[in-house]
Parts: C-alpha cells; structure tokens; sequence
C-alpha cells in the first residue's frame, strides 16, 4: 500500500477514472481492515460523547438542585406570610387594616414573583436549544 502520509495537495494528481487504478487483493484487505478499524473507532468515540453528554447533565442538576429548593422555599414562606396578611386584612384580626392599593399591590406582586421565579428555574432545568 502506498505511503499513509501523503500531503493532502496530492489529491488534486489522484486518478479520475476507476480505470487507471490497480489495487491488489492484499491492498484491498488493508483498505478494508482501517476501514473496520475507524468505524469501530468511531462506534467508540460515540458512545463516549453519550456517556460524557448524560455525566454533564447529571453534574448540571446537582448543581441546580439547591437553587431549585431554595426558590420553594422562598416562594412558599413569601405565599405564606401574604396569605396571613390577607387573612388579617379580610377579618380585620385585632384591627389590622391596610390601604387597599397597597394590598393589590401585595397580592400583585406575589402572582408576579412566583411566576417570574418559577419561570427562572424551569429556564435553568430546561434550556431552549439554541443556548
């Protein structure tokens, strides 16, 4: 078999027409054998990419995780603490009383922050495609 090295600017000097190639039997076996060889390489280096691909998406959700609970837990105590403001507000619980514009403010701004934060995290866990 010729030289494996051949500076790639020979191919322009290759043969065109299949007519002007002798290949030997034992030439055709070393072509078939590399060839057998780079595909099982290829098969190889594939499943790597898979194997590495599902190690990074298990180290992006540990990473991920604590953020994830802490924004619960923020979003549940911040629910918690205006729906007992608008218990107290709603009964008038030991005279509590605040402007209603505030109010809407209160109950607005917390529909918005759970929306806003939940969008955030699920963002995080789910990137779109195209970064």
């Amino acid at each position: 078999m010729p030289d494996p090295n051949v500076p790639a600017t020979s191919i322009d000097r290759a043969p065109v027409e299949p007519g002007n190639v002798t290949l030997t039997r034992d030439d055709h076996d070393r072509v078939l054998a590399k060839l057998e060889q780079l595909e099982f390489r290829n098969q190889e280096q594939s499943l790597e990419i898979e194997r590495l691909r599902g190690g990074a998406e298990a180290a992006r959700a540990q990473l991920i995780r604590p953020y994830a609970w802490a924004v619960l837990w923020f979003l549940s105590v911040y629910g918690a603490v205006v729906a007992i403001i608008l218990f107290l507000q709603g009964f008038g619980f030991l005279g509590f009383h605040i402007n209603d514009t505030v109010m809407g403010v209160v109950v607005g701004s917390t529909a918005v922050s759970a929306i806003g934060l939940v969008r955030i995290v699920v963002r995080g866990l789910f990137p779109s495609p195209g970064g």
